[in-house]
């Protein structure tokens, strides 16, 4: 008898892992914006909803930023804040002076294939790491401090 309520035991975890892992996926690699959407099944990569304050586009137009600057954008598929926080950027990104977004998407753990992660000091997901050139401006890491078009004024404007 104890021997059978184990098993039923173990034969409802393992259900609901199976269950609870269905749609979960753990994409690891290198994409651009548009690639990323064709691998990942995430149901939003823009969020529409999401209205920048126009106190600080006003502030980031006001910038006047004459060269284009690159981002590193780590993320996790499986990851709530990367579907949170990315699809927010994308709504955002019209407004930015960054001409070139490299998303690093890594495991559970972090890392990647290439080891960016040590080379940045990845601590959180989603990390939005700003660049001129190759030096780093500045960086978000997992959800910014108030309001995303904000944070990312304060970065630029420190330049």
């Amino acid at each position: 008898m104890m021997q059978k309520v184990g098993l039923v035991w173990g034969l409802v975890v393992l259900l609901l892992l199976g269950i609870g892992c269905k749609d979960k996926q753990y994409l690891v690699g290198y994409y651009s914006y548009e690639e990323y959407q064709e691998v990942c099944k995430w149901d939003k990569f823009v969020d529409e909803k999401y209205t920048p304050k126009e106190k600080w586009l006003d502030s980031l137009r006001s910038l006047d930023m004459d060269r284009k600057l690159s981002m590193q954008l780590f993320l996790g598929s499986y990851c709530p804040d990367s579907k949170k926080w990315v699809p927010r950027y994308y709504a955002l990104a019209p407004e930015l002076p960054v001409a070139n977004v490299e998303i690093i998407s890594v495991d559970t753990t972090k890392k990647d294939e290439k080891g960016l992660w040590k080379a940045v000091d990845l601590k959180k997901i989603p990390t939005f790491i700003i660049y001129d050139g190759d030096n780093e401006v500045g960086r978000i890491v997992e959800k910014p401090k108030g309001r995303l078009e904000k944070n990312i004024f304060h970065i630029l404007k420190n330049m």
